[in-house]
């Protein structure tokens, strides 16, 4: 990886002597407030640096650094957010009608953006044909900064979280490849989707509990492997109204504490089999006569696991039920729990109010609602620790109004002011009381 890095860099250097380098830069301020216990006031101020420049007429070389200073820690801390040569190739011969290759560091997400959303460094190609598109990709994020990557799987990887001596996020290679038949019958479009990750702790950090370990160890953990087998489909229903679904299989291992009875303490250190799963169905009317409305209702489903004792790694016996998502995008703003062991059904509405009547400034306000009911559909662990591993069903309600204008290209701001209505009964004494956010963004290009 250090290769490719100089190789980049050497060419960047080339590049700026033969071909134009066009460069800019975005800062952005991010406040927030949570009455959250523990969370209070953060404040967030990102600045970013990128450049682009054409390498012939196939390639182009995209770089962007970024620095933030955030209030909560209080720390200051930066990275590369991409450095990749992008190749694009038209009617190859004998091959696709275009081809394209992304080499170094980039954003990647599968099509639902629910397993895995995150930037890694690595390749990824596309090959589209007349009649489907192949994707490939292959990455590790074990150079990334930890502050940019929000990938906690295993104990291990939440203690390396809370370690400030440590800079690096968690060490994964993750694989995938994704088939995609566009418009197959009658518009609609079906994705076929395979995504892995390999935990590659062992060999980078070595500090997990051995499989046939005796004595529990609290703090400790092992690997956790898991591959998600996944199918999309989306099109239209009427000229109006549009839909996508998906769902994952979840499958891998994780380290379980339990019975034993060829250790010499009845009990110890085994893998078990993960097998769970994730549903969502979202739909989407589009109303551009009335102020350019959007109506969408999305309901999202994964799976749980009653003997779970905590979210990470705290399978209790037999095969883990629990969906176990790698990196995603959730729902939600003052309560926005990760996809596991949750039910949730957001109702939206959105449009823009000053779209005819405002001047060119107002045109780009638009405003939204959002109300979200979450549910327990299982006993046992849950991504928000104040939720009681023992309650089922209705935890509450999400309710968040969002505003964004963006007057000019390089200027944009936005506000979003959430409440979480609870379910008290299904929360930690304690811990039940409702939650107000609020959160102002500013960013400026030039």
């Amino acid at each position: 990886m250090k290769r490719l890095y100089a190789t980049l860099i050497a060419l960047t250097a080339v590049s700026a002597l033969s071909f134009a380098l066009d460069f800019g830069g975005t800062l952005e301020n991010d406040s927030s407030y949570s009455s959250k216990k523990d969370v209070g006031f953060v404040q967030k101020d990102t600045a970013h640096l990128w450049f682009t420049s054409e390498l012939g007429k196939a390639w182009d070389f995209n770089a962007t650094v970024e620095g933030t200073f955030n209030s909560a820690t209080p720390l200051f801390y930066g990275d590369l957010e991409q450095l990749s040569l992008t190749g694009t190739f038209q009617k190859v011969p004998l091959g696709p009608s275009v081809f394209t290759v992304e080499l170094g560091r980039f954003f990647y997400s599968e099509t639902t953006q629910r397993v895995f959303a995150n930037r890694m460094d690595g390749f990824r190609m596309d090959f589209a044909y007349p009649s489907f598109t192949l994707q490939t990709a292959l990455g590790y994020t074990g150079l990334l900064n930890k502050y940019y990557a929000s990938i906690v799987m295993s104990k291990m990887d939440a203690v390396d979280s809370n370690d400030t001596t440590l800079v690096f996020s968690t060490p994964r290679m993750i694989g995938s490849v994704s088939l995609t038949f566009p418009e197959l019958v009658a518009q609609q479009s079906l994705t076929l989707t395979f995504l892995a990750q390999e935990d590659l702790r062992n060999q980078v950090r070595n500090n997990v509990i051995a499989e046939g370990t005796e004595v529990y160890k609290p703090s400790g953990g092992g690997l956790v492997d898991t591959q998600y087998w996944g199918l999309a489909l989306d099109g239209p229903i009427t000229r109006s109204l549009y839909y996508n679904g998906f769902g994952y299989l979840n499958t891998g291992r994780t380290l379980t504490f339990g019975a034993d009875t060829q250790s010499s303490t009845g009990q110890s250190y085994q893998y078990q089999n993960i097998l769970a799963f994730i549903a969502g169905l979202s739909l989407r009317y589009y109303i551009p006569q009335f102020f350019q409305a959007l109506a969408s209702a999305t309901v999202l489903y994964a799976s749980g696991d009653g003997d779970t004792t905590t979210y990470v790694e705290g399978n209790g016996s037999g095969n883990l039920t629990q969906f176990v998502p790698i990196s995603g995008n959730t729902l939600g703003t003052a309560f926005s729990p990760s996809s596991s062991n949750v039910l949730a059904t957001e109702l939206a509405f959105s449009l823009k109010p000053l779209g005819r009547r405002g001047g060119p400034i107002f045109q780009t306000l638009q405003t939204a609602l959002a109300i979200t009911p979450f549910f327990k559909p299982s006993a046992g662990a849950f991504s928000d620790g104040t939720v009681d591993t023992a309650a089922t069903g209705y935890l509450g309600t999400d309710v968040a109004l969002k505003t964004n204008l963006r007057p000019f290209s390089d200027l944009g701001a936005g506000l979003t002011l959430g409440y979480f209505i609870p379910n008290s009964s299904a929360f930690v004494p304690g811990n039940g009381d409702g939650i107000l956010y609020g959160q102002l963004f500013f960013s400026v290009s030039f």
